[in-house]
């Protein structure tokens, strides 16, 4: 071979290629197809039933998110909408309350996203600690049929076997002295048993006679209720247990005397209420009187259940094989044991857990209680009714599981005390940490063009400011933000010079939505009134505009105006209900395109977004009032940021400086788009690289490249010039 074969990925420049005889392939990659930045990533910052706290999540469709945040409220029993967050709130010393001001299922209900990020707020107010116990697990059945005698026999770790047994006798009641010959036709006798309707005997002509009296009861009782004892009369009722009885009611004058009996009830005997249905709780009272470690209760299935209290880590409960109440259905002998009790168990977000005054409190995240190794679990709760009303809890208080854990049974504590409901400011601090949580290059957050929060405060409104002046100038993509005042605002309010008015906001990044909105929720509409506070009978509920603002710029390009007619708000039923947002006219809707709100309006039933302005005086800034061009200038400039990245740090050659110059005009063109005028996106553009880069310049390592670019208008203003009439004169086209 007379030279050698090379391949380089790049050309590594003459010195390179000449050091050795050899014939030389670059093996360059192909042009890249150059293309905008995403502009519609929508990042919401709420509170949701599940999911990790303060960290920017996407979410891809509706499945995902019910997967990892959770939905509205949780499903106990087969009841949806049980115990949702956020249900009332009193943000900025509110006299009135707002429902779901932060509910993050609200804030996406009737609403689609082109990309959608979640980040979660932690409004916990403490923790506990799940315990898992040894346990063994029997059958389902509502009540056990059992027999007199028969024994369930029960053994721990430290406690020998003991056995329980069972005992129930039928009630039965015998007479004394009676004499049956002065009973005449016609006589009644009033009698009943156990749970049935009492029943009347009427004795006929020769029931003087014991048996005689005993086959007319038994006639009319449709059983053996009666029988002869020595001569006397004895009724035996059916059930057996204390919960049977026997009852001597009435009968025709001097006919109980005359018969050995008095009126009254005689109750069965024994240590259950009825032997063919013990319930769980009588095998509860029994078991944990003989073990005091033991408890009896039911599964998440319905299948009993017997569980060791101790937390040792090495407890152990076992039915052994000694048991003849084999109708509960314990695996007998197998020992149920603390730390490899079964396979990996879920306790799910919503868990209820309570202290012994019956305040209750759920679990805010869905955690793994494994088996390989005995430990303990933690999770942060919140107040179950979430109104602001909870109280605290002291330590080793919440003690009480009141339903089972699918898989495995637990104890519960808290370790450490529990506060009240959060104050306002405590949950407006709250959601300041999350929403600093999405100025994070190393997370999704970076992607986002497009921010709001579930929660509106004065507090949140004024971080939301910050947060897209910070992202935007922090190496995150060009973001805007869209807020609003809260419900049942005036439109004095929403114009005003303080807050929750929009002057305090102005900005071109923030859009200042107003009025709220109504909307159908079909989780309230499926609970209804019985759902509690907030619920509404219809499932239409008040609710903010600014989620459904985000909603039309993430499915919209850009350079698109947001008021523009479109199917993207087909779940608002109308603007939020009461007077202050009837009658509005064309005059309101100037004054508020002149103070710079985004305002909603409906237009023959169809809701749309007036005026696609940004919150700054259009008086001292007239080209930074449209959100297309805020929007479509963050598109530019990210996009053109992106494609200048690699180059930099690379040597300064002419060579490079025009690949890059290159670059950037293509992309432009693009945008242009001369080839297919249904793709145009701007008018035109410039691009000057010799002004500025002076050789000085070039020297210190900078290198300018001057972009204009025009943007396209928009028909914001349709004008119909006509002359109609018989004296209209025109040339013929």
């Amino acid at each position: 071979m007379s030279v050698y074969i090379r391949r380089f990925t790049e050309d590594p420049g003459l010195d390179v290629l000449l050091d050795i005889e050899s014939v030389n392939i670059l093996d360059l990659n192909p042009s890249e197809n150059i293309t905008s930045v995403g502009t519609g990533t929508a990042l919401l910052v709420a509170e949701f039933e599940d999911g990790n706290f303060n960290e920017p999540t996407e979410v891809f469709g509706p499945t995902d998110l019910r997967n990892t945040f959770g939905s509205f409220g949780y499903t106990y029993d087969g009841i949806q909408a049980s115990n949702p967050c956020a249900r009332k709130r009193y943000a900025d010393s509110a006299v009135q309350p707002e429902y779901w001001n932060g509910n993050g299922a609200i804030a996406l209900n009737g609403k689609k996203f082109k990309r959608l990020i979640v980040t979660r707020v932690d409004t916990s107010v403490g923790e506990v600690t799940f315990t898992r116990l040894a346990s063994t697990h029997g059958t389902y059945n509502p009540t056990y049929n059992l027999e007199p005698s028969q024994t369930l026999v029960v053994e721990t770790d430290l406690v020998a076997a003991t056995t329980v047994t069972f005992s129930a006798t039928a009630a039965v009641v015998t007479g004394v002295g009676g004499v049956f010959t002065g009973i005449n036709a016609g006589d009644t006798l009033t009698l009943g048993y156990d749970g049935a309707d009492n029943f009347t005997t009427t004795f006929q002509v020769g029931d003087t006679t014991i048996g005689a009296v005993v086959a007319r009861i038994n006639q009319y009782a449709g059983f053996t209720f009666a029988s002869s004892s020595g001569g006397q009369l004895r009724l035996t009722g059916r059930q057996r247990g204390t919960g049977g009885n026997v009852r001597v009611v009435s009968g025709t004058t001097g006919l109980i005397t005359a018969i050995g009996h008095s009126a009254g009830t005689t109750a069965g005997t024994g240590n259950v209420a009825n032997i063919d249905a013990v319930t769980v709780a009588e095998v509860h009272a029994l078991v944990h009187a003989a073990v005091a470690a033991l408890y009896v209760t039911t599964d998440w299935d319905g299948a009993i259940v017997i569980y060791n209290s101790d937390t040792s880590g090495v407890a152990k409960v076992r039915a052994t094989v000694a048991t003849t109440a084999t109708d509960f259905g314990f695996s007998l002998g197998t020992w149920g044991i603390q730390a490899t009790a079964a396979d990996d168990v879920t306790i799910p977000a919503g868990t209820r857990v309570r202290n012994a005054g019956g305040s209750e409190w759920v679990t805010m995240q869905s955690i793994t209680a494994g088996s390989t190794a005995f430990t303990d679990w933690t999770v942060k709760i919140r107040p179950a009714t979430d109104d602001g009303t909870a109280t605290s809890a002291l330590v080793s208080t919440l003690v009480v599981l009141p339903y089972a854990v699918r898989g495995a049974m637990f104890g519960v504590t808290n370790e450490l005390p529990v506060n009240g409901a959060l104050s306002e400011l405590e949950i407006d601090n709250r959601y300041y940490t999350a929403i600093q949580s999405t100025v994070d290059l190393n997370s999704v957050a970076r992607e986002a063009n497009l921010i709001w929060a579930a929660r509106q405060s004065n507090i949140v409104r004024r971080a939301m400011l910050e947060n897209v002046v910070t992202a935007s100038a922090s190496g995150c993509l060009g973001r805007c933000t869209a807020i609003r005042p809260p419900l049942g605002t005036t439109r004095t309010v929403a114009k005003g010079t303080a807050e929750p008015g929009i002057q305090p906001y102005r900005n071109e990044r923030v859009f200042y939505t107003y009025p709220g909105v109504q909307t159908y929720v079909p989780a309230i509409a499926l609970r209804g009134t019985a759902g509690g506070a907030g619920f509404t009978a219809d499932g239409v509920i008040n609710t903010g505009a600014d989620g459904f603002l985000m909603s039309v710029l993430s499915r919209l390009a850009s350079e698109e105006n947001p008021g523009q007619l479109t199917t993207f708000l087909d779940a608002v039923r109308g603007l939020e209900s009461g007077t202050e947002y009837s009658g509005w006219v064309i005059d309101d809707y100037k004054s508020f395109k002149r103070y710079g709100i985004v305002a909603a309006r409906m237009d023959d039933g169809v809701a749309i977004f007036q005026s696609g302005v940004t919150s700054v005086n259009p008086t001292t800034t007239p080209d930074r009032v449209r959100i297309a061009r805020r929007r479509m200038a963050d598109e530019i400039q990210d996009s053109l940021a992106r494609i200048a990245k690699p180059y930099g740090k690379k040597t300064n050659r002419r060579e490079r400086r025009n690949m890059l110059a290159s670059a950037f005009t293509t992309y432009m063109t693009g945008l242009v788009s001369p080839d297919d005028p249904t793709k145009q996106r701007i008018e035109g553009f410039s691009i000057d690289v010799k002004t500025p880069n002076t050789p000085n310049v070039i020297a210190s390592g900078a290198y300018y490249l001057v972009v204009r670019a025009r943007t396209l208008s928009t028909l914001d203003a349709i004008v119909i010039q006509s002359e109609i009439g018989d004296t209209v004169t025109f040339s013929e086209v």
